[in-house]
């Protein structure tokens, strides 16, 4: 006896045999007065996928068990499904072979017709749902395009680095609580929210939109004709884009405390997290700068929309516009760390994820992850299958300005390798890995030296002398093109990064006998390989692809030494371009449309970018006084780089510190007694009375004749007269003095003002002054 079938699936086995065809449709007369409506309805029903599905069956049993309860036992109609099937078996079967036999005498044309009306009055209302024709089964078969998306959709489970842990180690090692846990507006794919975070609000300053079709236009070859892609952007509203500016005003300055004052007023403004990640990677605390990345993202997370969906594959995020670089850089560190982690799984996603918001230019060169990543989390597959996309399909050559993997020299290698694994132990000749490899070394010799060297392999001498076989350490522009640069750096990148992978002794054997078993005819040839040839095209100008490479060394360089030293293989003006940009935004691209500039706050409210000022206190006069201060004194300018909101923290925080750096930058404090330093300090006291030559004047005096008192007489009176002279000379030096100690006086009187500094109270002489420079004093405040 067949089991008993719960009411849902009752339904739906009866939905499926009312769609199977026309010969199970049974037409009465009751079913001639249904609507259009009901029958919208069950074919929206059938065709509901995902989420929908399971609410609408949700929705349909309690409306049921509300109508049982106002009504009471519901009574079948004489057309619905289960009226059709209860008076089935109520009635003789002679009844029902007669009504089969009406049903199966009635034409089927007109049931086929209403059905295909009803489906594409459907599928042009519903356009985002398939629905497809009950009476036709044609398999459809998928473009390149649709195989390059399908490889560009992130795993969401594997974006988790705790789950990888507690699969290496176990989970009474990893006793981090599971994804999701906490509350809903907690939840997140990109990060694991803490409980020592701030609350989580609703796109905290950042919004997102899709591009215009005019903006789209505007990219250029930049754009494949994938007609499924779609382009957006992050914006930020005035506030954020205020904090922003105090977040450059104190990148200038160079203290970390400012950061963590800006981050009491706007906890989640991706940009100071980013730089505090920063700050405490450089003292080694590699565990809170992972905090601070996971909040970045987090912060990002929170302005998505429901339509950017970043796990399908087919969304893009614009690289020009500055939001959309930040929260690029932001999962360029997290790869990074992932790799230093050691969970190679989470770094393969995140590399994916970056990669495919931009596919085109690869702004952070996922790519150069993403040919280790996959054999170190064992994605050999996902790696032969991207390589075949490029190399079988229009995918590469559809005229837009992309980064192809056929050209990449890693990936030359890592496809050999991974063909090498594929193969396994069954294939003991390894044929095709084995003619990958030789194929790779030919194409990209400059990797296979550097290999050997790290692996003490010892290459013939025969190969070791070609030109194709030496080690560049640098780019030289007077010896050396641009590709060829390139081709090296990418080289090194691979090497430094890959070098383990081939360390176990089946790969190890591998590679040695494919080294000694080449000869100098295997890798010359009269004329370039077609993928290097294709390489050089690529990369004969500087371009947003190689811009894309030297940003990756940027990112990657901090942290290790070996890639410290691969800058020096930048061009001159890329080293230039790189060191007038914060860490925030390494290296913008050369088509930017957005970069942080006057332009950018533009119509920002300055005076929240004075927030080193107190924002209680409400004096704008005051503000703007200092901030003219701080533009009129050279000294005080190169001293305070971050402006007013540096000045103004150090006032909070050290208010005689302050003063003693204005002290020094501006002059002498004008309360104390000026030093006087005379020339000859010989026979001198401290307040610079001659005493000792008086006394030598008096007892000459008595020693000398009468007739020469008439003459010290005179002397007498001509030093008194010299006397005066220099007390005048002294105080118009006096006044100069205190004319100098103006500004500082100025700037006392302003502390006292705005936070009531180390300046004496009440000195009215401080306000006279000021309002003798042109200023306003505290009365003047509204």
């Amino acid at each position: 006896m067949p089991p008993r079938l719960s009411k849902r699936q009752q339904r739906e086995q009866e939905e499926l045999e009312a769609l199977a065809g026309p010969s199970r449709v049974e037409e009465t007369s009751d079913q001639s007065d249904e609507s259009p409506t009901s029958l919208k309805s069950t074919t929206i029903t059938k065709g509901a996928v995902g989420f929908a599905a399971l609410i609408g069956d949700e929705y349909d049993e309690d409306e049921q068990a509300k109508k049982k309860k106002k009504k009471g036992p519901v009574t079948p109609t004489s057309g619905s499904p289960q009226a059709t099937a209860g008076s089935a078996k109520k009635r003789p079967k002679s009844e029902q072979d007669a009504s089969k036999s009406k049903s199966k005498s009635k034409p089927k044309v007109d049931e086929e017709e209403d059905i295909d009306k009803i489906l594409a009055e459907l599928s042009g209302k519903y356009s985002n749902v398939s629905i497809g024709n009950p009476h036709t089964h044609k398999p459809t078969s998928l473009s390149a395009y649709d195989v390059f998306h399908d490889l560009l959709s992130v795993s969401v489970k594997n974006l988790d680095p705790e789950t990888e842990l507690r699969r290496f180690f176990g989970s009474k090692v990893i006793t981090s609580p599971p994804p999701g846990a906490g509350s809903r507006s907690s939840r997140s794919n990109l990060a694991r929210p803490q409980p020592a975070w701030p609350p989580a609000h609703y796109r905290a300053g950042l919004s997102m939109r899709p591009l215009t079709s005019d903006e789209i236009l505007l990219k250029g070859s930049g754009v494949s004709p994938d007609t499924k892609e779609r382009w957006w952007k992050f914006e930020a509203s005035p506030r954020y884009k205020a904090t922003t500016y105090e977040y450059l005003q104190y990148v200038m300055g160079g203290d970390p405390q400012l950061f963590y004052n800006l981050m009491h007023e706007m906890p989640w403004h991706a940009d100071t997290l980013l730089q505090m990640a920063e700050v405490y990677r450089h003292r080694e605390d590699y565990s809170t700068a992972a905090d601070f990345m996971s909040r970045a993202l987090f912060a990002y997370e929170r302005a998505f929309t429901g339509a950017f969906n970043f796990t399908s594959g087919v969304h893009r995020l614009d690289f020009d516009h500055v939001e959309n670089r930040v929260f690029s850089l932001a999962l360029a560190r997290t790869i990074v760390d992932l790799n230093r982690r050691g969970t190679p799984q989470t770094a393969f996603e995140f590399a994916r994820l970056s990669y495919s918001l931009d596919p085109h230019t690869d702004p952070h060169g996922a790519l150069l992850h993403l040919d280790s990543l996959a054999i170190k989390a064992k994605k050999t597959d996902w790696l032969l299958g991207l390589w075949d996309a490029f190399e079988n399909t229009a995918i590469g050559r559809d005229g837009a300005a992309r980064f192809d993997v056929t050209l990449l020299p890693g990936w030359h290698w890592s496809r050999a390798l991974a063909l090498f694994e594929r193969e396994g132990e069954s294939d003991k000749d390894h044929a095709q890995s084995t003619e990958a490899l030789k194929d790779a070394i030919a194409v990209f010799p400059s990797i296979a030296p550097l290999l050997a060297d790290k692996l003490d392999i010892v290459m013939p001498s025969e190969l070791r002398n070609l030109n194709a076989f030496r080690v560049m350490t640098g780019y030289s522009p007077h010896e050396d093109d641009l590709p060829t640069s390139l081709v090296h750096l990418l080289s090194h990148i691979y090497v430094i990064r890959s070098a383990s992978l081939w360390k176990s002794p089946p790969r190890f054997r591998w590679l040695s006998k494919c080294l000694t078993s080449l000869s100098s005819s295997d890798v010359l040839n009269s004329t370039p390989p077609p993928a290097l040839a294709r390489f050089r095209t690529l990369f004969h100008t500087q371009s947003n692809l190689s811009d894309a490479i030297y940003r990756h060394v940027i990112t990657t360089a901090p942290l290790t030494l070996e890639f410290r030293r691969l800058t020096a293989f930048f061009p001159g003006d890329i080293k230039h371009r790189a060191e007038e940009n914060i860490e925030g935004d390494p290296l913008p691209p050369s088509t930017v449309k957005t970069i942080y500039c006057n332009g950018y706050f533009l119509n920002v409210n300055h005076r929240s970018g004075l927030s080193g000022v107190p924002r209680q206190i409400g004096d704008p006069e005051a503000l703007r006084e200092l901030q003219a201060l701080w533009e009129g004194i050279p000294a005080l300018a190169a001293r305070f780089p971050g402006g007013v909101p540096e000045i103004g923290a150090m006032a909070r925080q050290f208010p005689q510190e302050l003063l003693n750096v204005m002290v020094d930058i501006l002059g002498r404090d004008p309360n104390a007694a000026p030093p006087q330093e005379p020339e000859n300090m010989e026979g001198r006291m401290p307040g610079g009375e001659q005493v000792l030559a008086v006394d030598n004047a008096a007892e000459q005096v008595h020693e000398r004749m009468p007739d020469e008192a008439l003459v010290i007489g005179q002397d007498a009176v001509i030093e008194q007269e010299e006397r005066e002279q220099e007390e005048r000379e002294r105080g118009q030096e006096q006044e100069q003095e205190e004319q100098q100690f103006l500004p500082l006086r100025i700037f006392r009187s302003l502390l006292d003002r705005l936070w009531g500094g180390p300046g004496n109270d009440g000195d009215e002489s401080d306000s006279d002054e000021l309002e003798e420079a042109g200023g306003s004093g505290p009365d003047d405040v509204d």
